[in-house]
């Protein structure tokens, strides 16, 4: 069967390249669309003790997940000239797409009296203009009878107070959050730089969209260290820059078709699915060593370049297969959870294994079969001394020390199940903002 499969790939070679590349193109439109998550993941499953209190709590009192708190604790902030710069500030807040209302000190309303209409109405306790000092520590004095705003929105002991913005809920689960919470911070950022007042941020959208910008960078890092290290060590121990190159553009094609995956499905990039590229990075470096030390040690035996691309085929094909099948399976087994995300993340990475083995079947031995027979230098790993002996220390321990390696081995196994019966599962749902 492989050796079929070895000569079907070498005689339609440039075809088959070819509807891999159609394919990468198609990925790679539906991988333009693909978005970051940012809603709340629900990283526990429905009938989690915690998460049923956090579900009747939400339908009790409703969810109050669109709410920005920024905090500040100086007493400077009670001087007129800050105070109006603080009024400047939430005026400059509410003028921001995506946010619904603002409420601070300057804004606080308080209830007043209609004696000719006989009714109440809302009115600021702070006029728009202040001439004087004196008259802001006067409605200041006023504000302290105000029991409902203090404690809450002043800290009657220490001085601190707070704003509260309220987010539309359009922006609260959209992309849009990140624009708004950089407006934020710099008028924040502002605001501190002429007050000399530091500002303090809370609030589960603020810390949403920190999360998913920090998520954004860190798949982009992870990323590119992982092709860094996997390449730079491929390079050392194969003395080939064509070898790395080609290898990279593999693993890259697989990471388009992840991405075109996740758009597809419907699927968003959330912190589980953002480490499939680095896990395809790690995998595909595996398959590509493979294939290429199969065939340079075949090419050292048969010195034809045809007969050890069809060697590697035929030697290597079913034992790589095997190796991507269990680590796909092994991700797969995610769908028997409840836990969305993780069966979204066993799916995406499940699916794109079983391509990346299909890629490299094909694209390593067809590409390798146009570029010049590898020199002399590229062959020079096959005696490499260091991993030699290694090896042959290896072989030497597994036969002579058979019951000592059983006996370690069962030592090792009994210490790590103590330490799983030691193992608590605890869920704090605001671990998962």
């Amino acid at each position: 069967m492989w050796t079929r499969i070895a000569k079907l790939i070498i005689r339609f070679r440039l075809a088959l390249i070819g509807v891999i590349l159609l394919i990468t193109v198609f990925m790679g439109y539906h991988a333009t669309k693909v978005q970051m998550s940012y809603d709340l993941a629900r990283t526990v499953p429905l009938d989690d003790p915690e998460m049923v209190f956090l579900q009747k709590f939400k339908k009790q009192f409703g969810e109050d997940g669109n709410i920005i708190a920024v905090g500040l604790r100086d007493s400077s902030i009670y001087s007129l000239a800050k105070f109006n710069r603080f009024r400047q500030l939430n005026k400059d807040i509410k003028a921001i797409a995506g946010v619904n209302n603002v409420l601070s000190l300057p804004e606080i309303k308080i209830i007043r009296k209609d004696t000719a209409n006989t009714r109440f109405y809302l009115d600021g306790l702070f006029p728009k203009e202040i001439s004087s000092q004196e008259q802001l520590d006067s409605l200041l004095g006023a504000m302290r009878n105000q029991k409902f705003y203090m404690g809450q929105i002043v800290n009657a002991e220490n001085g601190s107070t707070m704003m509260l913005i309220s987010i539309t809920k359009e922006v609260m689960n959209s992309e849009k959050r990140i624009a708004m919470t950089e407006a934020l911070s710099k008028l924040g950022g502002e605001f501190s730089k002429e007050t000399g007042i530091e500002l303090r941020y809370a609030g589960i959208p603020y810390i949403r969209s920190m999360m998913a910008t920090e998520v954004r960078k860190e798949m982009q890092i992870f990323l590119y260290l992982s092709a860094l290290v996997t390449g730079v060590i491929m390079f050392l121990f194969f003395r080939s820059f064509r070898a790395v190159l080609f290898s990279m553009i593999i693993i890259g094609i697989v990471v388009v078709w992840v991405m075109g995956t996740l758009s597809l499905f419907g699927y968003k990039i959330t912190l589980l699915s953002g480490l499939i590229p680095p896990v395809i990075v790690t995998i595909g470096i595996t398959n590509a060593i493979y294939l290429l030390n199969k065939y340079h040690l075949e090419y050292s035996k048969r010195r034809n370049k045809e007969e050890a691309i069809a060697a590697v085929v035929n030697k290597m094909g079913l034992a790589m297969f095997l190796t991507n099948l269990t680590v796909a399976i092994g991700f797969l087994t995610l769908l028997a959870t409840d836990i969305l995300i993780l069966r979204e993340f066993g799916i995406v990475a499940g699916i794109n294994i079983m391509a990346l083995f299909v890629v490299s079947l094909i694209m390593i031995p067809g590409i390798f079969s146009w570029l010049p027979e590898p020199s002399p230098k590229h062959l020079s790993h096959l005696n490499f001394k260091i991993m030699g002996s290694f090896v042959k220390y290896i072989d030497i321990m597994v036969h002579r020390y058979r019951p000592a390696i059983y006996i370690v081995s069962m030592a090792v196994t009994i210490i790590a199940g103590i330490g799983m019966m030691r193992l608590q599962s605890v869920s704090y749902m605001m671990d998962d903002v």
